[in-house]
């Protein structure tokens, strides 16, 4: 997509040079994806204020990039409030009301967003961030923050690693993936370990 955000938490070089010596040398190595009903994601599966960004983002394909995804959180803000969500996680079922739950596998997304820091393409789990419900006030720091990933430590965020999630809520959230609208809820993600083999630095 337009931010190349699995591309660079994979470490991939962004010049032609470098990307051909990775054709010719780089490791064939497994990644896992998410399934989400009849979709296969590589990076991540998300619902809430920032799968609403992605819809705005979505239909502003003539501003530049890096500007749209920081503008677009901004203007879902304006009309957002936070639903309660369910949450049935390998099994067990938990009620919260949140801004974003965040299903990773590369962790990356936004534009440069580091938002699961410890999500891995190759360990076989899901890491499952959970945004709890605050004042809308906070979610620009907490953005400033996930361009770090030091947002993790903020009382508000719980992250818990999973084999497979279901995600309802009180009302229609857009459940996004990689930078696409591809389920309604309720909507189930599970992993699908080494289901794919990338050529990696």
């Amino acid at each position: 997509g337009r931010g190349n955000d699995l591309a660079r938490s994979l470490a991939f070089p962004e010049d032609v040079a470098g990307l051909a010596d990775l054709l010719l040398h780089g490791n064939d190595a497994p990644c896992d994806v998410i399934a989400l009903g009849d979709s296969v994601v590589i990076g991540n599966v998300y619902c809430g204020i920032d799968s609403v960004s992605n819809a705005i983002i979505n239909t502003n394909r003539r501003l530049p990039a890096k500007l749209v995804y920081r503008l677009a959180p901004v203007r879902a803000i304006l009309t957002w409030r936070a639903p309660r969500f369910t949450l049935t996680i390998d099994g067990a079922t938990t009620t919260v009301d949140a801004h974003m739950v965040v299903i990773g596998n590369s962790g990356a997304y936004g534009h440069g967003l580091n938002i699961v820091p410890s999500a891995r393409v190759d360990d076989a789990l899901l890491d499952v961030l959970i945004v709890r419900n605050g004042p809308k006030r906070a979610i620009a720091s907490f953005m400033r923050d996930a361009q770090r990933g030091t947002h993790v430590a903020r009382p508000e965020v719980s992250v818990q690693q999973a084999r497979e999630v279901t995600l309802a809520a009180d009302r229609q959230v857009p459940v996004c993936g990689d930078g696409e609208e591809l389920a309604s809820l309720p909507a189930t993600a599970r992993i699908k370990p080494a289901a794919l083999r990338l050529i990696r630095p």
